[in-house]
């Protein structure tokens, strides 16, 4: 009898490890931007109060210039390598 509940017991794990996997697959459009915003806010999350001790602004400008900061910097780095990319396919293409 023990080994039935132990298949039970297994079959429920590969049941559940199974559903994981297709929520992860199907939610991935929305987990991945999510997880992102989850890492930049841990990541700037002691800057953005040191700002606020140190300045009179309030929180939600100063949050709102740090994500145009972190915006031009992408936006800046994703020029750099379209255009690194353009001039080297440019070469291998002559």
């Amino acid at each position: 009898m023990q080994t039935e509940s132990s298949l039970i017991k297994n079959t429920y794990a590969f049941i559940a490890a199974i559903l994981i996997v297709v929520v992860l697959y199907v939610g991935k459009p929305f987990l991945v931007p999510l997880t992102w915003a989850l890492l930049i806010s841990l990541a700037s999350y002691n800057f953005l109060n040191r700002v606020e001790e140190k300045t009179i602004l309030p929180r939600g400008l100063i949050i709102m210039l740090f994500l145009l900061f972190i915006f031009i910097v992408m936006v800046g780095l994703g020029y750099f390598f379209l255009s690194n990319l353009a001039i080297s396919l440019r070469v291998s293409l002559q």
